[in-house]
């Protein structure tokens, strides 16, 4: 019942589904004595760096920052900042729309690295993005989306010749890993389980259970847990728990909706058992979530 085919399956999933979603711009100037401390960072981030240097420290690793660069700070990461000259960058927040819990799909699928080589046209993008953030014109997401996406596919375009050029191929860069290592000999995806994957990220707002995606993939719920599992890392009630959380957090960022009006409209009975789980999996509150997002 493996087979590559359903692997490869997978991968083109999120390759044909994935899409930067807006989430905020703007551009920042700082002293030679601004320092950001450690801390987890909420949906991913591009920088183009104006002009100055800089330190950024992603999970541990320092990345020097030069005028010109663009910095790719990943979602769920930890970091800290700090200037060694004055510095002025742009700052696109986004999530994607696609999200696997303990997965950079950007590094992981598209090669994305942490620190590229801007140019006069991502440049530009990027600026347009701005502007667009700072105006009230009708078509503004439009623009905002189609520059997003287009800074998204150079970072990818780039990180794919930079990999080739250090030796690595295609194949060991794109074929598809759970979020957690399998097995030795078990090294394909059942093609049932791809289905639902498949499924499952491309409905994110879908209040899918478990007895559904048995009737989908024709099997039981023991084989369901037991394969799941084995190519996901997470029983199918964690991986929607996840997916459903993720939604939620887009929504708080991205929308005035009330937390209840959220809550509810993705299928939970009460608020409170919402920001229980909204707690458990980011670590603070969904009020805290929307406020401290406001304040990077």
């Amino acid at each position: 019942a493996f087979n590559e085919s359903a692997e490869v399956m997978f991968v083109n999933s999120i390759g044909a589904n994935y899409r930067p979603v807006f989430l905020f711009a703007n551009r920042y100037r700082f002293s030679e004595s601004w320092w950001f401390p450690e801390s987890n960072i909420l949906y991913c981030m591009f920088r183009y760096i104006l002009f100055g240097d800089a330190i950024f420290t992603i999970d541990g690793k320092e990345c020097v920052v030069h005028a010109g660069d663009i910095a790719y700070i990943p979602q769920g990461c930890r970091m800290s900042c700090v200037a060694l000259s004055p510095v002025e960058f742009i700052s696109v927040r986004f999530t994607g729309s696609i999200q696997i819990t303990g997965t950079d799909l950007l590094s992981k699928f598209f090669h994305v690295q942490r620190i590229s080589p801007g140019s006069a046209e991502s440049l530009g993008w990027f600026e347009r993005i701005y502007q667009a953030t700072m105006g009230d014109d009708a078509h503004k997401m439009l623009e905002i989306l189609g520059c997003l996406c287009l800074i998204t596919a150079h970072l990818a375009k780039y990180g794919a010749e930079h990999c080739l050029n250090c030796g690595e191929t295609d194949a060991s860069l794109t074929k598809a890993s759970p979020a957690r290592p399998q097995p030795d000999g078990e090294l394909s995806m059942d093609a049932r389980i791809a289905n639902l994957l498949d499924y499952i990220i491309t409905h994110p707002n879908e209040n899918i259970d478990c007895p559904q995606l048995c009737r989908m993939g024709s099997m039981s719920e023991s084989s369901l847990r037991r394969l799941f599992k084995r190519h996901t890392g997470k029983t199918p009630t964690e991986f929607l728990r996840e997916l459903r959380m993720n939604t939620a957090a887009q929504r708080l960022l991205t929308s005035d909706d009330s937390i209840s009006d959220i809550a509810y409209s993705m299928g939970f009975e009460t608020p409170n058992y919402f920001s229980r789980l909204f707690r458990e999996t980011f670590g603070i509150s969904p009020k805290q979530y929307r406020r401290q997002s406001e304040s990077l």
